[in-house]
C-alpha cells in the first residue's frame, strides 16, 4: 500500500501549477527557485516583489515542505526574532484560526492543510508562478558555463533558464549537481574548535536494559559500531521520521495503519523500555514513547520522544547522497518502521494499558493528506548535505561571536540534534549517542556568507536551506522559521545581484540590509555593525568536503588571525564606501518607487 500511494503522491497534479504558471520548456527567468519549501516560497516572493521574473519549481506535488507536512508545532525560538515574510505567514494563520477573539494576532502553530493554502495565497498575492512535479533531472540536470548556471532540466524534459538560481530543497540536489562543495555528517571537534562536534559521549538508556536478544545477538536497531573516538568525525546524520497530524476527534479520525511486513519483534527495545519502567515502579505514560503537541482545530503534531521512539536511528545515513530510487526505498523503510511502531503500541499484548489505551484515543486526521492515505508525503529530513563555502557557521558563532557585519536576520533556536545511534556497552546494556540539546544563550546574527558558494565554483546560486554550517551549528539554524528568514534574504539578494549585474558574492550588504529592514525583517539593532569596527566573522576555513559526491580530505583549520586595526587611509576608504552605499540605496529605493508608481489618470 505504501508504495502505491507514494507513487500517487509523486504523480502530477491535475492542476499542475497556480494560474498563469509557465509550461516550462525553454522558458527564461530572472530567478529560478528550486524547492517550494518555506525557504523557497519566501525566496520567490522576495524576488518577485523586486519586479523580478520568478518561477518556483517543486519536485513533488505539494508546496510548503515540512510546515505543510505535519511539522505543526513550529520551532520558533525567540518569537521577537521573527519578522518579514515569516511573520506575515504566522499572522495570516492567526487570522485563519480566528485568534483575534482571544486578543491574539499570531498563531505559531499550524495544521498541514492550512499551511499549504496559506503559502499558496502568499504566492498568488505576489504573482509567483508555481510548477509542481518538477523534479531536477538526476544526473545531468544542471547546465553551466564557467562559474554560472545557465539552465536546469527536470526529469520530464522541461527546461528553465535563469540569471540567478536558488536551491531551497532539504537535500541540496541542485547545489550538488552544480559542482558546489558540500559535506555530509559530523566534523571532528578539532575542525572548528567545537566542544559539541564529532562523536558524542554515549549516554546510557534509563532504566538500564540489555541491548541484545535472548540469543545474544544485537537487538533490532542497535548499531554494531565501532563507536569511534570521542570528538572524531564521521558520516552519520540526524535521524528522520514523519511528523504526523493526529486527532482525538472520532468523526475526523483514521486508525493507525498496519504496514505491510509488520513484525512486532522489531520493537523489542521499546517493549523492554516499557517493562523496565514498570520494574522500576513507574507507570509508563505516552510521553515515554511519543511527543504529542497540540495545534489548532483539535489536532496535534506527533513527534519523537527520545531514542526509542518514531526516529529511525541509523536509517538516514545514506539518504543525503542517495539516488532517487534509493531515497524512495529509505522513505518506505521509515514508513514501515513508524507505522509499525504505532500499530505495535496500540495492538501488542505486551504494551501496558497506560500506553495502548492512551494512544488508542488518537488517530490520523481524515481531512489531512487526503491524497496519501492521511500520512504525510514529506519525510522529515532534518539534515542532509551542507554546503561548504568561504564562510562556515560554527558553534562559536551562535554562542560567542554572535554579531556579524553581513547579518541578514536572526537565529535563536537551541542546539538540537537528535540521538544518532543505539549502541551496546561493554556489559551489553543499551546506550545512545549523538544527542545535542544545549542552550545558546540568546539570539545570533545569520551571516549572508553562509548562503553563497565559493566564488571559484558558482557565482549565481544562493542556498538558504543546506547552508554552509557545521553539524553543530546546523542543529540550531535548521528550523523552518529560520529557513523562511534565510529564504527571504536569498530572494532579495538574487534581485539585487540582477539589478546591479554582480555576482551573488558581491551583493552590497548595506543595500541588502536596507531592503530587508524595509520589509520588516528583524535585526539585532536599528543599524548594522559599522565596517570601521567589524565583528569576528564565521569561520573562513572550509571543512572536509564532498564535491560531486566524491569525498576529499583536508587538515585541521588554521587558527583564526585577529583583524588588524584600520589605518586612517583605510578609514577614509570605508567612509567613502559607506557614503556610496547610502547613495546606492537611495537610488534603488527611488527606482522602485518610480517603477511601482500608478499611471497618470
Amino acid at each position: 500500500m505504501a508504495g502505491l500511494w507514494l507513487a500517487q503522491a509523486m504523480a502530477p497534479l491535475a492542476l499542475a501549477a497556480e494560474p498563469g504558471a509557465p509550461s516550462g520548456s525553454g522558458a527564461d527567468w530572472d530567478v529560478v527557485v528550486y524547492g517550494a519549501t518555506p525557504a523557497g516560497i519566501t525566496a520567490a516572493i522576495a524576488a518577485a516583489r523586486e519586479d523580478m521574473r520568478v518561477v518556483l519549481l517543486e519536485p513533488t506535488r505539494h508546496i510548503g515542505g515540512m510546515t505543510a507536512s505535519g511539522l505543526g508545532a513550529s520551532d520558533v525560538g525567540i518569537k521577537d526574532s521573527i519578522g518579514g515574510l515569516a511573520l506575515d505567514f504566522f499572522h495570516r494563520l492567526g487570522v485563519t484560526y480566528g485568534l483575534a477573539r482571544y486578543g491574539q494576532t499570531t498563531s505559531w502553530n499550524v495544521t498541514p492543510g492550512v499551511a499549504e493554502r496559506t503559502f499558496a495565497a502568499m504566492l498568488a498575492d505576489a504573482d509567483v508562478p508555481v510548477v509542481v512535479d518538477a523534479r531536477l533531472r538526476e544526473r545531468d540536470g544542471v547546465e553551466r558555463v564557467d562559474q554560472r548556471i545557465t539552465r536546469i532540466a527536470t526529469v520530464d524534459g522541461r527546461e528553465f533558464g535563469g540569471r540567478v538560481f536558488i536551491d531551497a530543497t532539504y537535500e541540496g540536489d541542485l547545489m550538488a549537481q552544480a559542482g558546489i562543495s558540500f559535506t555530509v555528517g559530523r566534523e571532528a571537534s578539532s575542525r572548528y574548535g567545537e566542544s559539541l562536534a564529532g562523536v558524542r559521549p554515549p549516554q546510557q538508556e534509563l532504566p538500564v536494559m540489555p541491548a541484545t536478544t535472548a540469543g545474544g545477538s544485537l537487538a533490532p536497531g542497535v548499531d554494531a559500531g565501532p563507536l569511534g573516538a570521542i570528538g572524531s568525525a564521521d558520516r552519520h546524520v540526524q535521524p528522520y521520521n514523519f511528523r504526523l497530524c493526529v486527532t482525538t476527534e472520532r468523526a475526523n479520525q483514521v486508525p493507525f495503519p498496519r504496514p505491510d511486513g509488520y513484525d512486532p519483534s522489531r520493537y523489542l527495545l521499546v517493549q523492554r523500555h516499557l517493562q523496565a519502567l514498570e520494574d522500576a515502579g513507574r507507570t509508563p505514560v505516552l510521553a515515554n514513547v511519543v511527543t504529542i503537541n497540540p495545534i489548532p482545530d483539535q489536532k496535534a503534531d506527533l513527534n519523537a520522544a527520545g531514542p526509542l521512539s518514531t526516529d529511525l536511528l541509523g536509517g538516514s545515513d545514506e539518504y543525503p547522497t542517495a539516488s532517487y530510487a534509493q531515497r524512495e526505498a529509505i522513505w518506505a523503510e521509515h514508513y514501515r518502521y513508524q507505522a509499525g511502531l504505532l500499530y505495535f503500541l496500540t495492538h501488542d499484548a505486551s504494551v501496558p494499558d497506560s500506553i495502548s489505551g492512551a494512544l488508542d484515543a488518537w488517530g490520523l486526521c481524515r481531512d489531512e493528506f487526503t491524497d496519501s492515505d492521511n500520512w504525510p508525503p514529506q519525510l522529515y529530513v532534518r539534515e542532509a548535505r551542507r554546503m561548504v563555502s568561504d564562510v562556515v557557521l560554527t558553534q562559536a558563532d551562535l554562542t560567542d561571536r554572535r554579531t556579524k557585519a553581513d547579518a541578514v536576520g536572526l537565529g535563536s533556536y537551541r542546539f538540537d540534534a537528535h540521538p544518532i545511534r543505539l549502541l551496546a556497552g561493554q556489559d551489553s546494556t543499551l546506550f545512545y549517542e549523538g544527542l545535542i540539546s544545549e542552550p545558546i544563550g540568546g539570539r545570533y546574527d545569520i551571516p549572508y556568507g553562509i548562503l553563497v558558494p565559493q566564488r571559484s565554483e558558482i557565482r549565481n546560486l544562493l542556498d538558504p536551506v543546506t547552508v554552509s554550517a557545521s553539524h553543530v551549528a546546523f542543529a540550531s539554524i535548521r528550523m523552518e522559521p529560520q529557513y523562511m528568514i534565510m529564504g527571504e534574504a536569498a530572494g532579495s539578494a538574487a534581485a539585487l545581484a540582477i539589478r546591479f549585474d554582480v555576482d551573488v558574492q558581491d551583493v552590497d550588504i548595506a543595500t541588502l540590509q536596507s531592503v530587508l529592514r524595509g520589509n520588516g525583517v528583524v535585526f539585532r539593532s536599528p543599524a548594522s555593525p559599522s565596517p570601521a569596527s567589524p565583528a569576528p566573522s564565521a569561520s573562513r576555513t572550509p571543512g572536509p568536503t564532498v564535491q560531486s559526491q566524491v569525498a576529499t580530505s583536508s587538515g585541521p583549520a588554521p587558527a583564526t588571525r585577529p583583524l588588524a586595526s584600520p589605518s586612517g587611509a583605510v578609514r577614509a576608504v570605508w567612509l567613502i564606501a559607506v557614503l556610496g552605499a547610502g547613495l546606492a540605496v537611495a537610488l534603488f529605493v527611488a527606482r522602485r518607487a518610480f517603477r511601482r508608481r500608478p499611471p497618470a489618470p
